[in-house]
């Protein structure tokens, strides 16, 4: 196993590789939620989109043209993944770069289908973050662009309300 860029079968994520912001709509379909809360629509749940290889059955986050295990480019097919995953671990930012304010928490969450994905973890001030808890996908404004519009994002949550501080 490599490092965590050279994850094996590059199953891990990184928000900032995948073109979060960008204009390009090409690279924002990877990020962007395939069902939820937009304009005209009553659903407000988010969920990612993977890709599936037909022909070894491999599962990537973000989609891929081009399978990385068996390198067939001929049979890959859109893959809903879990709206709910499993922390794996997490840290929390406190000297944010440009265009973040800190601090924030980031997190591996890994998915029922053998998928860890790295994004930023909201609403962590409300909780008592723990590997292992269950989290679930949502989307979320997580900083803002050099030219000042938001920097939007899939991010996730703690999904387990007994993790609510002050909860019982």
């Amino acid at each position: 196993m490599r490092g965590i860029s050279g994850f094996r079968n590059n199953r891990v994520a990184a928000p900032d590789k995948m073109g979060v912001g960008q204009a390009n709509e090409e690279r924002a379909s990877v990020i962007m939620p395939k069902i939820g809360a937009r304009e005209g629509s009553n659903i407000t749940a988010f969920t990612l989109e993977g890709s599936r290889c037909e022909r070894c059955g491999g599962l990537y986050f973000p989609p891929r043209d081009v399978c990385p295990e068996c390198l067939d480019d001929g049979v890959i097919a859109p893959a809903p993944l879990s709206r709910h995953g499993t922390l794996y671990s997490f840290s929390i930012v406190h000297a944010a770069p440009k265009g973040f304010r800190g601090p924030y928490a980031i997190g591996y969450v890994d998915l029922p289908e053998n998928v860890r994905v790295l994004a930023q973890i909201v609403d962590w001030e409300d909780v008592t973050l723990r590997s292992g808890m269950t989290m679930e996908v949502d989307y979320a404004v997580i900083g803002e662009n050099p030219d000042g519009s938001a920097k939007e994002s899939y991010v996730f949550r703690a999904a387990d309300q007994d993790t609510r501080l002050g909860g019982n």
